[in-house]
């Protein structure tokens, strides 16, 4: 758990902020210039705060009223920054035994072997940092991280400049230190499909301040956060596993994983490899909502899920609907609400148009 209660005067800009985290990741979404990065200067003990107390998992790291200050290399916390930030006059090897080096004692809970299996870089340990694609130098500088054995990982933008496809991999490689390692990680972005994919947890800063705080499995709960987070573009992110495609079909047909009853999904013809899954988003607002499936209609996609809940936000009303294990949130105006009387628990059928769709990445 990680409490923050800290205040700090840069210049014309101050950053106030009281919250308690205890999920095992957790984003830290805002607009340039919102408090992000200061905080994460803080957290990694780079700057200290002018004001509060920060406590991780019951260890004071900060206390200004107490005289307590827990210099940056006595917290065990690893920071990835954009740009990867790797020695260039060292190979990839000494890059990573620089963290190693970082140990100071503590307990190894991951070998050396275990971090360049999981990041995929054996194939790298001889290079030099010069010549690496900004996908492989992010590698790298996770696995530099790690090897520090940290109680907390924090990234900031660790996917910024990279192009669809490096960021597919980064974020599936940070998806395996969260799931595989069991790292808790907190998460600097202003890319909203980013806090989505790898958050659970999100709060908002504004100007230096608390904006919201939410689960993003429940956040239907929190409307403020729910609203910011769809005006920033929040999208379905879901995963489907292509089939074979005839040529020269405009669609390709694709299995939803939801880890319940096979749903089938008509995608637009990217030429995806058969049996490697891929993440495809869609925005609520591109999905129409029916009691039951509808015949006659030119809409390939029709799914059936249930009701968990409704909200009212920007005067529409959104609709979160369980796909199995999967979510999908739904955008309709209040009117088309009332029409179809959408109540908690109801069957209803998603209907989306394959040109709807968009590729986010392909897995590893």
């Amino acid at each position: 758990m990680l409490e923050v209660n800290i205040s700090h005067q840069q210049g014309s800009f101050a950053l106030s902020l009281d919250a308690t985290l205890e999920s095992q990741a957790v984003g830290v979404f805002g607009e340039s210039g919102s408090g992000k990065t200061t905080l994460l200067h803080c957290l990694a003990g780079v700057l200290r705060p002018q004001c509060g107390r920060i406590v991780f998992d019951g260890d004071v790291l900060c206390d200004t009223e107490q005289g307590i200050w827990l210099p940056p290399e006595k917290r065990a916390i690893a920071t990835m920054f954009q740009g990867a930030r790797l020695f260039p006059h060292l190979s990839v090897l000494q890059n990573l035994m620089y963290g190693q080096k970082r140990l100071r004692g503590r307990e190894q809970r991951f070998t050396f072997d275990e971090i360049v299996q999981l990041l995929e870089i054996d194939g790298l340990l001889e290079r030099s940092v010069v010549g690496l694609s900004g996908g492989e130098a992010q590698r790298v500088a996770l696995g530099r991280a790690l090897l520090s054995e940290p109680r907390l990982l924090l990234l900031d933008e660790p996917m910024s400049g990279l192009d669809r496809r490096l960021k597919g991999q980064v974020a599936l490689l940070i998806e395996r230190v969260r799931d595989v390692l069991k790292v808790p990680i907190l998460m600097v972005s202003h890319d909203i499909d980013e806090v989505t994919r790898l958050c659970d947890e999100v709060i908002l800063l504004e100007n230096g301040n608390l904006a919201g705080q939410g689960q993003l499995g429940d956040l239907i709960e929190t409307p403020q956060v729910l609203t910011t987070l769809l005006d920033a573009g929040l999208r379905n992110t879901i995963e489907v596993l292509p089939h074979a495609v005839d040529a020269g079909a405009s669609c390709q047909c694709a299995a939803l994983q939801t880890g319940g009853e096979a749903l089938e999904i008509y995608l637009p013809n990217w030429g995806l490899p058969v049996g490697r899954t891929v993440r495809v988003a869609v925005r609520p607002d591109e999905i129409i909502l029916a009691r039951k499936p509808v015949e006659g209609l030119s809409v390939r996609n029709q799914l059936g899920g249930t009701v968990v809940a409704c909200a009212e936000v920007n005067g529409n009303t959104l609709v979160q609907v369980r796909l199995g294990d999967a979510t999908l949130w739904v955008e309709v105006t209040r009117d088309a609400a009332e029409a179809i009387q959408l109540a908690d628990g109801e069957a209803v059928t998603c209907l989306i148009k394959s040109n709807a769709l968009e590729l986010v990445d392909a897995r590893l």
